[in-house]
């Protein structure tokens, strides 16, 4: 069977904007935008998703409304800018960001030469956020298999259960690509927000 309807869903999604990073994008891109404006850019099926993440923002003060547009739509614009999109709730208070253990794990292994899955998870873990074993042996593999990490020693395992030495990487100093942290999607693409796109292939095309 032809792989190509699977690599072109695949290159449509990466395409494509989605959740709330994908609509905060939107709306960086045309400053000042309707509900309808920035839904028609997503493929996102209900309007009303697009309505609540507006007036969520704007009730914790990212965005505010600047006029009345066609069909009195009103207009937003926003006045706190900032690359990651705002994760708030539909009350308008700010939660937890998606992602943040993540975030936690590549500042972390920006700062060291070598490393394995439980240094990360000991030196990436804080009160708030708790990076688990599985976790950190999940975003390194995933990396790695984006081109961001060198293995430098494969794992080894040990005559114990929880023995053993883990697999030990280095980042690849070409692949230090910026300040905001490579996000594994649900597909396992690797999402690079400084670079504004995947890296790497998806565990559909790893496994074929």
């Amino acid at each position: 069977m032809s792989q190509k309807p699977i690599d072109e869903f695949v290159r449509l999604a990466v395409r494509v904007p989605r959740g709330q990073q994908g609509m905060w994008e939107i709306m960086r891109r045309l400053r000042s935008f309707t509900t309808k404006h920035v839904h028609d850019q997503t493929n996102i099926r209900h309007k009303q998703t697009v309505s609540d993440y507006i007036r969520s923002l704007t009730k914790v003060g990212f965005l505010e409304q600047d006029g009345v547009g066609e069909a009195g739509a009103l207009v937003y614009r926003i006045v706190r800018d900032q690359p990651d999109a705002p994760s708030v709730r539909r009350d308008g208070s700010i939660a937890a960001p998606h992602g943040r253990g993540q975030d936690q794990m590549w500042r972390t292994m920006k700062m060291m030469n070598e490393f394995t899955a439980r240094d990360i998870r000991a030196l990436a873990s804080t009160d708030d956020v708790k990076v688990t074993l599985v976790a950190a042996k999940d975003y390194l593999k995933n990396l790695h298999f984006a081109g961001y990490l060198q293995v430098l020693r494969e794992a080894k395992p040990g005559h114990k259960p929880g023995t053993g030495e883990l697999t030990l990487y280095r980042l690849l100093p070409s692949m230090n690509t910026g300040p905001l942290a490579p996000m594994v999607q649900r597909t396992q693409w690797v999402w690079d927000p400084n670079l504004r796109k995947a890296v790497g292939e998806p565990t559909e095309a790893r496994n074929g």
